[in-house]
């Protein structure tokens, strides 16, 4: 039992370090002088290109706005979003609503879902 005990504290120490170290990943990403020139070049203001980059961690805001510069890739790559933005522009009581903010209300309703 008590090997056990140790084994779950030893994966749970590691998965803690292994989410702080995604984390620190996009804060210093985004705080690093030299990814503000490579974000220029592609366009992108440097939180999105962060967020591009260190998705899962990066803030719900700069998600949707990274999924929003390809909507029509994301809607065939996720037939469950598809659902969901279609059913919204259905009504047009939803319209207006922009494509970013339904992006929000998924992301926001999947992180939901996960709790």
């Amino acid at each position: 039992m008590k090997v056990h005990t140790l084994f779950l504290a030893v994966v749970s120490l590691l998965f803690t370090t292994l989410v702080y170290a995604e984390e620190q990943n996009y804060q210093q990403c985004l705080f690093n002088p030299a990814n503000e020139t490579v974000a220029e070049k592609a366009g992108q203001s440097t939180a999105v290109f962060c967020a591009s980059r260190h998705f899962d961690t990066a803030p719900t805001a700069f998600q949707a706005q990274v999924l929003n510069q390809d909507i029509e890739g994301f809607k065939q790559r996720d037939p469950k979003f598809k659902a969901f933005y279609d059913g919204i522009r259905q009504h047009s009581s939803n319209d207006i609503y922009t494509d970013r903010q339904i992006i929000l209300m998924f992301i926001d309703k999947r992180e939901v879902n996960k709790d």
